[in-house]
């Protein structure tokens, strides 16, 4: 009685749903009962035993039925063999198809390509452009402060470690610029001495007469040749010109020449713009300057300074700790995260719903069906030719 009223039941409830279930049915009565399609072809794996037969557009249309010779060998050396294929009888595919054994990369590359085709890239860029476009002027207000702040924590911690760093390799500057120096002084002197001493020597001859005239009228004569002769007397220290000098250049030369300081340098601005538009100069300091550039020798030199002064010294981590935290920095990117959260939403969606079904994106699923649940490593893909 139990079992006939199961079965009654049961009936009932196919009468009812007949329609529904009149097509699965055919087709699982059809699929247990019809005849496998078999196809052997040659692949190169990897490939092994139970992997699935997927078309371009990844519908399931069969799987591997076998690997002739030693699956487990060939699946690690990725050979060339023999693979029987079992197709689904109830897929009409057509003739001629191309079989290749495909694999699924699990690198940050292939997910990027998944998840964002060039449609969906094209997307997001367009919402985050109008995005930026809309709200500049917030964006500004929270970059340009952290910018700030970071570049001001950088610049402390090279100026910092900037002297250690030097003088570790106070050796090497020394040598590479003495190499140097030799070279300048043998390319570049003659050209500056040719190009600019005529008109240094015009240019400074006026001032340097006024200083040598006012040097002249302070110095005593007499007051140097009594304390010359003085000194040269058997009883005497001998350094009473030497002690006098001093007092003179101190008291008397120094600001006699501070005096004319903006009239020589006035002078060399002259000098260094007419070197500046002079061809002949620009070319000698250019080819100087670009064989400095060129010596390996200087990039290493910059590169270990740049480590030791900022690279190593750096935390990183400390301080994007530090501008995160900082309240100023918070209260804008919180203000502008609520600006953004309407648009992320919208991507999002985007992204993980499809919008012909209104289930999840196929790419996710790939994605996810790849990483979390490490399915679709291997399969064959039916092509037409």
């Amino acid at each position: 009685m139990i079992w006939a009223l199961g079965l009654g039941t049961v009936g009932v409830m196919l009468s009812a749903h007949a329609e529904q279930i009149r097509g699965p049915a055919s087709k699982l009565a059809r699929y247990a009962v019809g005849g496998r399609q078999a196809v052997e072809t040659t692949l190169r794996g990897p490939l092994g035993p139970g992997d699935p037969v997927l078309t371009s557009d990844r519908h399931y249309v069969g799987r591997v039925i076998s690997v002739r010779g030693d699956a487990q060998a060939w699946l690690a050396q990725g050979e060339q063999g023999l693979v029987l294929l079992e197709l689904d009888p109830e897929v009409e595919l057509p003739a001629g198809l191309v079989y290749t054994a495909r694999t699924t990369p699990t690198d940050g590359r292939w997910i990027y390509e998944t998840l964002l085709p060039p449609e969906k890239q094209e997307y997001v860029f367009s919402e985050l452009r109008a995005f930026a476009a809309a709200n500049e002027a917030e964006i500004s207000s929270f970059v340009r402060p952290v910018a700030e702040d970071a570049l001001e924590h950088a610049i402390a911690v090279f100026q910092a470690n900037l002297k250690p760093a030097l003088e570790k390799r106070e050796g090497e500057i020394h040598a590479l610029l003495d190499e140097h120096r030799g070279m300048v002084r043998d390319d570049v002197l003659p050209v500056l001495k040719k190009q600019l001493g005529p008109s240094a020597k015009e240019k400074f001859d006026p001032v340097v007469r006024e200083i040598g005239r006012e040097l002249w009228d302070e110095l005593p004569m007499w007051s140097v040749g009594w304390r010359a002769a003085f000194d040269v007397l058997p009883w005497a220290q001998g350094d009473r010109v030497d002690r006098w000098w001093k007092d003179f250049v101190d008291t008397k030369a120094i600001p006699i020449i501070s005096a004319h300081e903006a009239e020589l340098l006035k002078v060399l601005e002259d000098l260094i713009e007419e070197g500046a538009n002079d061809p002949e100069v620009r070319a000698a300091l250019g080819k100087a300057t670009q064989r400095l550039a060129a010596d390996p020798r200087l990039r290493q030199l910059i590169r270990g300074v740049l480590e030791d002064a900022l690279v190593r010294p750096l935390d990183v981590v400390d301080l994007v700790q530090t501008l995160w935290n900082d309240p100023e920095h918070r209260a804008r990117r919180q203000a502008l995260e609520r600006r953004l959260q309407p648009v992320l939403r919208r991507i999002g969606h985007k992204l993980t719903v499809d919008p012909e079904t209104g289930r999840i994106d196929p790419d996710l699923t790939r994605v996810l069906r790849r990483v979390v649940f490490e399915k679709d490593q291997r399969w064959v893909e039916a092509s037409k030719p």
